[in-house]
């Protein structure tokens, strides 16, 4: 019965891991993107300042 309940659990926890990973990369990826813009915006103004 434990062995079941234990084999019914292993997807459902697999699936969040990767569902949980998904976010932490997207959340990553949106995070270097505005960081990024935000750098060449910067260059930008220093470009129009000289």
């Amino acid at each position: 019965m434990v062995a079941l309940k234990a084999l019914a659990d292993q997807p459902f926890q697999e699936s969040r891991q990767q569902l949980l990973g998904r976010m932490a990369v997207q959340h990553y990826l949106r995070e270097s993107v505005s960081s990024m813009q935000w750098v060449s915006y910067n260059r930008q103004k220093q470009i129009t300042k000289t």
